[in-house]
């Protein structure tokens, strides 16, 4: 199996759009203009960085930061068993072109994240100063990053990198048609065939994505507590959960609530709201 084979999507990868954000996103591949994707953690960030990765047959090749990724993570290191590209010199030696999705980027290291910098202007080139050499993007490379500007360790990217990227806002999505994204997803870690034990109607659905919709708006308040509302992400679970036979609520507390915090008079303002939806 060659480099490319290994990273590229193979299942189909769904994705509804909320707005331009495809056209903007095609253009960019088009261009090879780096792309920055900002919103909260659920919002549809990742899913559309695989669904463009699908679409142009190309290797999703990514890396998730956080606090310790350091330059080595994108361009290589030496290790026990000898010299180990990054994701990033990995991506750039894929000949027919790749994406390269930074999740998070704003969790990296400051040197890090200058690294990004060499790749996503004119210059479009990766340095190895370790093994001296300079890799050059091929052609349909593109540079893709997550940005959560509500994460307190993310606020520290500064004007000279996010002036590299065509930068799409994502929200939630509305209601209606987040109704639609929970109804249509089903997101199993395995692949092995699934039997539904409990079908979840569509009643059901429209309440868990109002209850969510609930959720963020006691996170936007600020004063209650809770730091961020559940993403899309956690209502496809919670739908899981259900159709496993999970009671309704249970499935709620444990995929909805308990995810995003442990401190018990926020989770009893969470469960006042939850009862209001679905009963005492």
């Amino acid at each position: 199996m060659s480099l490319e084979e290994t990273f590229v999507i193979k299942e189909p990868v769904k994705y509804v759009p909320q707005g331009k954000e495809l056209e903007i996103a095609m253009a960019c591949i088009k261009r090879s203009y780096p792309l920055m994707l900002r919103g909260p953690t659920g919002c549809g960030k990742t899913t559309l960085a695989m669904y463009l990765a699908h679409q142009e047959g190309l290797p999703f090749i990514s890396l998730t930061c956080n606090e310790d990724t350091d330059p080595g993570d994108f361009i290589g290191r030496y290790t026990t068993e000898g010299y180990v590209d990054g994701r990033a010199a990995t991506a750039f030696k894929c000949k027919n072109g790749a994406i390269l999705y930074i999740d998070e980027i704003g969790e990296a290291r400051q040197d890090a994240i200058v690294v990004v910098h060499s790749m996503t202007d004119d210059r479009r080139q990766l340095e190895n100063p370790l093994r001296n050499e300079v890799y050059a993007a091929p052609n349909k490379f593109l540079v893709v990053a997550s940005y959560n500007p509500g994460y307190q360790l993310q606020n520290k990217l500064k004007p000279s990198t996010m002036q590299r990227f065509v930068t799409i806002d994502l929200e939630f999505p509305a209601e209606e048609q987040e109704v639609r994204i929970v109804l249509e997803k089903n997101q199993y870690l395995t692949r092995l065939p699934v039997l539904v034990r409990t079908a979840v109607s569509e009643e059901v659905i429209t309440q868990l994505v109002q209850l969510a919709h609930d959720f963020r708006k006691m996170a936007q308040s600020r004063e209650a507590g809770l730091k961020e509302g559940p993403g899309t992400r956690l209502v496809v679970r919670t739908k899981g959960l259900i159709e496993e036979g999970i009671e309704v609520k249970t499935a709620i507390k444990a995929g909805m609530i308990n995810p995003l915090t442990h401190k018990l008079e926020v989770k009893e303002t969470m469960e006042e709201l939850l009862n209001s939806r679905f009963g005492t």
